[in-house]
């Protein structure tokens, strides 16, 4: 039985793009095509032209829903072309063990996995309102023992008789119901300055990705981490909606298809080499030198951020999607 795709990202651009080029031009393809599927659904007696092929589906001014069906079915066609080409590398947890070796010969990938997504935007505003949060549930949660412990207090101060245990009961009053101590009591209060870095490092190192991650694990426990940055634009419905419906990190397996851009690249941190000390009056030269060396600095700060691992590939993605 011939499964179905269920989309969570698609990007028609880069298929579209690939599809005019593999095809040798979408329109020739299409006359061959369509012909062919015509004419075997004529000899089965189906419904003559039911599908509509590549360039329809491209050229196509319709309503919103339909030119998603019709992408979607564009999409299988394209992948299914490339396969056929043998074009493609196709890796899960059963096959890695003999595919792994042959990433570097192939461009695009076929990857499936139980996947993790990665919201930095989510997680970035997370750890902004992290006190704030943390407060309110500690406050919410432990509400029925701050109203009965409030209720005592206030007993107790009704019947105090001098200043000092009036203070001392008003202090402990207060404590009871302060969310701030309920939060840090229950261990939900970090440093805020701490948290405000914390904040800024992911906002400089990662903006606002949403990364899609597959692991693979070999029989040798040796682990692949298949990655891909999504475009949100191109997902087919919110990052809520996907994460509340599968999971950050997943049950069900989910299939990755793109291009191989790092596979096996080696990384160059500062230090590795002496950078060029610059002499501002050493002529015409000495500004440019000055740049190269800042951009080089600046590469190895980010690539502390987001740099390759030793055992990722990273893939420019196509398509998400669970297989059923």
């Amino acid at each position: 039985m011939k499964k179905i795709k269920l989309f969570a990202y698609l990007d028609e651009y880069k298929m579209y793009s690939i599809s005019s080029q593999i095809f040798e031009g979408l329109t020739e393809y299409v006359l061959r095509y369509a012909h062919a599927e015509n004419q075997e659904r004529e000899e089965q007696k189906g419904p003559v032209g039911s599908g509509r092929i590549l360039a329809d589906i491209a050229n196509k001014q319709t309503g919103t829903a339909e030119k998603r069906f019709l992408h979607d079915y564009a999409y299988t066609l394209f992948e299914e072309e490339l396969l056929k080409e043998k074009r493609v590398l196709v890796i899960d947890k059963d096959t890695i063990s003999h595919q792994r070796p042959l990433i570097e010969d192939y461009v695009f990938v076929k990857a499936t996995g139980k996947a993790t997504f990665n919201d930095v935007r989510h997680l970035t505003r997370t750890v902004s309102g992290f006190n704030e949060m943390g407060e309110a549930l500690a406050f919410v949660t432990n509400y029925g023992t701050v109203a009965e412990r409030s209720a005592l207090l206030e007993g107790q101060l009704g019947t105090a008789r001098s200043k000092a245990e009036r203070d001392s009961i008003r202090k402990a009053l207060q404590s009871a119901s302060d969310p701030k101590m309920l939060a840090l009591a229950s261990g939900l209060r970090h440093d805020p300055i701490f948290l405000e870095k914390l904040a800024y490092m992911l906002r400089f190192g990662y903006q606002d990705e949403f990364v899609f991650q597959t692991s693979l694990e070999e029989a040798t426990s040796k682990e692949l981490l298949v990655s891909a940055i999504l475009n949100r634009d191109n997902l087919t419905e919110s990052e809520d909606a996907l994460i509340r419906k599968y999971a950050r990190s997943t049950e069900k397996e989910f299939t990755l298809f793109g291009v191989i851009t790092q596979s096996n690249r080696i990384v160059d941190l500062p230090g590795d080499e002496a950078t060029p000390a610059v002499d501002p009056e050493s002529g015409p030269g000495a500004l440019r030198q000055a740049i190269s060396n800042m951009v080089r600095l600046l590469a190895g700060v980010e690539d502390t951020f987001t740099g390759r691992l030793p055992n990722e590939v990273v893939v420019d993605p196509i398509a998400v999607y669970r297989e059923v």
